[in-house]
């Protein structure tokens, strides 16, 4: 009988779930995560927003959908962001972050 080792287990330091997000125009930007279980309600939602490359982050508005709108931003800087659920007590580690030109 063959053996063959287990499939490595990805790293949990990151959640490698990208959230997408699109500029609306008079500083807005629209932002999209993933729910931890598809079509099940119960998930709280924390953005995070940086202006410096991600060396620092600022608490965006919490949600309890996957999505949302962050207003008041400078027009032609570029923002990243990240976000992470909590779904029944557990709370995931921090998407990778994405960048978004404010328009």
């Amino acid at each position: 009988m063959l053996l063959h080792p287990a499939p490595a287990e990805p790293a949990a330091a990151l959640d490698t779930r990208l959230p997408a997000g699109k500029a609306l125009g008079n500083g807005a930007v629209q932002l999209h995560g993933r729910r931890p279980v598809a079509r099940r309600s119960g998930a709280f939602f924390e953005w995070g927003m940086s202006v410096d490359g991600g060396k620092t982050w600022t608490a965006a508005a919490a949600t309890n959908s996957a999505k949302t709108q962050v207003s008041g931003l400078t027009a032609a800087t570029t923002v990243s962001f990240r976000y992470r659920t909590t779904f029944k007590n557990v709370v995931s580690e921090w998407s990778q972050a994405i960048a978004v030109l404010v328009g």
